[in-house]
């Protein structure tokens, strides 16, 4: 029995050991530092997907002349994070998600228009235009790699657009898979015509409608529709889920689902990126918090559960969420604010967080 039980653990160790680097990542809830980038390096996370703000890079431009010319854009407030996680090895993954106000106004919004879904050709030029220069600045061959010579350069290399356009949380008033398409369009050959070799990734989509008063459609026929539109199609490299559940059953369910839309459109190629994935510790009554103990058990299952599918289903990357519980007070989804692998106090990590780094530091 002991034998035995050495093969098993050998096994996994060795199906670990054959991973990328930047299989096992994490997505965070709450501002990044240093010594968050420091426990990162400790732990050998391979990839930091992260939410880069549209809104807070693309500034208004200053005369209606520039509304459709290169502008300077508010790169100070990304640059650290990149210059924090090349140190470190990290790969990071940008999320490209909210609507500048400027933007928003050409479509009537005038307040709260964050989480508007862009619409107009002018919205998709003003993107089209920002893809273009943040892939010259930390692409291959970036500006930003060529001002940091005593870094090793981690060009940005995947670039995801939006987040969980399928619901009405993220794309207001409510999900619109044209209005979608026509962004991936803009900012897929806009990343494409810069750096050919870069892959340009769908926003995480979450599966069923589960939240009442939400406008949502299921994951799947969001991307059935997406796989129809043949210039979409040519625009994006890869998909990516969100695939929640209570258990590894729903979760292998769900992304059966998305791999017969993938399987039915011919693109079982198309790698798919699992860019969220999570359990809490503690709060309320929820199907997702399972104590602080389940919350490892199930990280455990879910990337043992990748881990062992990763060539046969052509997993990219696969992001717990989230890094670090939220700060006391803030406002988060019901079961978000103890999803954290650490405590928001001191960082301290709980069980979960050794159970992340027993793949991690396997490799």
């Amino acid at each position: 029995m002991i034998a035995a039980v050495a093969l098993i653990a050998s096994n996994v160790a060795i199906a670990s050991a054959a991973t990328p680097h930047g299989f096992y990542g994490v997505t965070p809830q709450t501002k990044l530092t240093r010594a968050d980038f420091r426990e990162m390096g400790r732990g050998n996370v391979g990839t930091l997907r992260y939410e880069v703000s549209w809104a807070d890079l693309d500034p208004a431009p200053a005369t209606e002349a520039e509304l459709f010319t290169a502008r300077a854009y508010n790169w100070w407030a990304f640059d650290p994070l990149v210059y924090l996680a090349a140190e470190r090895g990290i790969r990071i993954l940008p999320t490209i998600y909210g609507t500048p106000h400027w933007v928003a106004t050409l479509q009537d919004c005038w307040s709260n228009c964050h989480k508007l879904g862009p619409n107009t050709i002018g919205a998709y030029i003003t993107f089209s235009r920002f893809m273009t220069a943040a892939a010259k600045r930390y692409g291959k061959d970036g500006e930003f790699w060529d001002l940091h010579p005593e870094l090793t350069a981690r060009p940005i290399r995947i670039w995801q657009i939006w987040n969980e356009q399928n619901s009405s949380d993220y794309w207001k008033p409510g999900p619109n898979v044209t209005d979608y398409a026509n962004l991936v369009i803009a900012g897929g050959e806009a990343v494409h015509a810069v750096d050919p070799g870069a892959r340009v990734i769908l926003g995480g989509m979450i599966g069923e409608p589960a939240q009442e008063g939400k406008k949502t459609v299921s994951g799947w026929d969001f991307l059935r529709d997406l796989y129809a539109n043949p210039r979409a199609r040519e625009a994006f490299d890869g998909i990516a889920v969100h695939p929640y559940g209570a258990s590894i059953a729903s979760v292998r369910g769900t992304l059966g689902r998305w791999r017969k839309e993938l399987k039915d459109a011919r693109a079982l190629g198309d790698p798919i990126y699992v860019t969220e994935i999570g359990w809490a510790s503690g709060g309320g009554k929820h199907p997702l918090n399972r104590g602080v103990r389940g919350q490892a058990q199930m990280i455990d299952k879910a990337l043992t559960f990748f881990t062992a599918k990763r060539k046969r289903f052509n997993i990219a990357n696969v992001d717990i969420y989230a890094w670090r519980d939220a700060a006391p007070g803030a406002d988060q989804c019901q079961w978000c604010a103890k999803s954290g692998m650490l405590r928001y106090e001191r960082r301290r990590p709980k069980p979960a967080w050794r159970a992340f780094t027993s793949f991690t530091k396997r490799r």
